[in-house]
This record gives C-alpha cells, sequence and structure tokens, in this order.
C-alpha cells in the first residue's frame, strides 16, 4: 500500500466506522484487534496488512480498491438480500428519495452518486452554453 493509499485508507475507515455508529471500541472487537490498533490505522499511524484490509472491506461490504483510494465510488461489493431492488421502492409519492430503510454505507453511495450526476450536469451544461467571449475594441 502507497502512502497515498494509506492516508486515504485511514479516511475512509473512520468515515465507514462514523456512518455505520460504531465506535473504535465496539469496531476493533468486531475485527479482533485491539482499539489501539484500529485507532492506529485511522490517524495513519499503523498500516493494515493486506488480509486486515481484506476483513475491513468485507465487515463494511465494500471493495478494497475503493478503502485504499484505487475507486472513488463506494458500491458494496453485494447486498446479501438475494433480490435486486425495484427503485419504485425507494420513491415516495411526492417523488421525493425515500432513503429511510437504507443502510448507512448504502447512503454514502448515494450521496456520491448525486455529487457525480450534479457534477457531470454542469460540465454539460458548460459545454452546451461556453461563456460569451468579451468584445475587443476591434470586434466593436
Amino acid at each position: 500500500m502507497s502512502e497515498k493509499e494509506f492516508e486515504i485508507f485511514a479516511k475512509r475507515l473512520k468515515e465507514l466506522r462514523s456512518v455505520e455508529g460504531l465506535t473504535q471500541a465496539k469496531l476493533a472487537k468486531r475485527l479482533n484487534v485491539s482499539r489501539s490498533c484500529l485507532a492506529n490505522y485511522e490517524s495513519h499511524k499503523r498500516k493494515p496488512d493486506e488480509e486486515m484490509v481484506r476483513t475491513i472491506a468485507n465487515y463494511f461490504g465494500v471493495s478494497e480498491a475503493y478503502l485504499t483510494g484505487n475507486k472513488k465510488t463506494y458500491f458494496p461489493i453485494d447486498d446479501n438480500r438475494g433480490h435486486d431492488l425495484d427503485i419504485a421502492e425507494f420513491l415516495s409519492s411526492d417523488g421525493q428519495l425515500d432513503i429511510s430503510g437504507v443502510s448507512p454505507t448504502a447512503k454514502i453511495a448515494l450521496i456520491e452518486f448525486y455529487n457525480y450526476l450534479m457534477d457531470r450536469s454542469q460540465h454539460e451544461k458548460n459545454e452546451m452554453n461556453p461563456p460569451e467571449k468579451a468584445k475587443t475594441g476591434s470586434d466593436q
């Protein structure tokens, strides 16, 4: 793991733990490591080995590539529910997206995808409507 990957790993680990509402102690117990070991991962002081990265990725249902910054967006490996989700289930009658039953890690994915769509939309608007050039004395 490169230094940049380690930096991203530390940030994403802390973010995922927080979103799941876990204390360092609770997550450490579930990962079978000490709280101080987990704290060192999160504070960018100790690099986890490959097996620990895999264990953490599996616990949160994310890819190792996401944890280490080699994939920019979060998408679950498998939702373990054994069925496809119907998008209509999540839309309320007023057209707003109902995410009340969505896991915290899935909420991260929704936020990131929303931000991606907004950036993409702005980029497309800029391509379709380029700013006008300022008129110079010779143009008038």
